[in-house]
């Protein structure tokens, strides 16, 4: 059919502008694809009160396998840090060796941590390793970190000047874990197939309440565990342990993540996180202290005097 030259030009006017609704839609319908999840166009809701990091609910499993062989039952093994930097290490019957990390606290890194590791695999079971752990809120000079008032680092620290604010400890841990794990991989990227214990103690600076004391510990487990590592244990005593988190147990764990829910949901419970009870005197005192517990958890060592060469010597539950 011919087409009048008005008609020609009113058909060409009808197919722009079509053509320019149906790029105006794919846009739009783009932007939304890559726009973060939850947030709509240039009209996202308000940001959630509530702060998960990735991973969601928390899980209680301890059930990623360790690719290493476990020391049984009564087997001895020592544990060695900065203090023994240029000292020679043991030679006797140990069966395992687990090296500290840290200089002390976190953010901090063991001078003799690559020696001290090459001595622990070389022994029949193999190396574990351990670090510190601390909250010193409101941060301060020294200690590597801390969150600003309303970032999400990954969970929402409300008031980064409070010594009792879950979420900033909670960040403050994951940041000294992620220190951690980066000092580990530059001497050996096969470390996170071990044990990391996490040591709780009265020594290092401990500013706030219970709550927030464990959401530091918390932060740890849960960066370590979403960042490879194969398992995450704890190492105190009863009274040290309760006296820092206000007597965590599993028992007592849900009034924790009630308490924390406002800002962030745990990834892994440290409800099932193996214990490693600190100093007793001698062999046959740790044997009666692998029936306790300071969580609920199972006791897998206890550490007990020194050995003839000063080092620590820890017994296999």
């Amino acid at each position: 059919m011919l087409l009048t030259l008005a008609q020609k030009l009113t058909r060409t006017v009808v197919m722009v502008v079509a053509l320019a609704i149906m790029a105006t839609g794919l846009v739009a319908s783009t932007a939304w694809a890559e726009t973060p999840r939850g947030r709509a166009g240039t009209h996202p809701p308000p940001p959630s009160r509530s702060h998960r990091p990735p991973g969601g609910t928390p899980r209680n499993d301890t059930a990623v396998p360790l690719t290493r062989r476990v020391s049984p039952s009564g087997d001895m093994g020592h544990d060695v840090s900065h203090p023994q930097c240029g000292v020679a290490l043991p030679t006797d019957n140990g069966s395992f060796g687990i090296v500290g990390i840290n200089e002390g606290r976190p953010f901090t890194t063991n001078p003799c941590i690559s020696a001290q590791y090459q001595w622990a695999k070389g022994t029949p079971y193999g190396a574990g390793v351990y670090l510190n752990t601390s909250n010193p809120a409101p941060g301060g000079a020294g200690y590597g970190y801390w969150p600003r008032s309303g970032s999400q680092d990954p969970v929402l620290c409300i008031d980064a000047r409070s010594t009792t604010d879950a979420g900033c400890t909670y960040d403050y841990g994951w940041h000294a874990a992620a220190n951690a794990l980066s000092a580990a991989m530059a001497v050996d990227r096969g470390m996170t197939q071990h044990t990391w214990w996490l040591d709780v103690e009265i020594e290092n600076r401990w500013s706030g309440n219970g709550m927030s004391n464990t959401a530091m510990v918390q932060g740890m487990n849960d960066y370590l565990r979403s960042h490879g590592v194969a398992e995450v244990g704890l190492y105190s005593t009863g009274y040290q342990w309760r006296k820092i988190t206000g007597g965590y147990t599993a028992s007592t764990a849900a009034n924790y993540r009630t308490a924390w829910k406002p800002q962030f949901t745990p990834m892994y419970s440290l409800d099932n996180a193996p214990l490693w009870l600190a100093t007793y005197t001698d062999s046959n005192a740790a044997k009666t202290m692998c029936t306790t517990s300071f969580t609920g958890a199972k006791t897998r060592l206890v550490q007990y005097g020194e050995d003839e060469g000063g080092f620590d010597t820890n017994l296999v539950c």
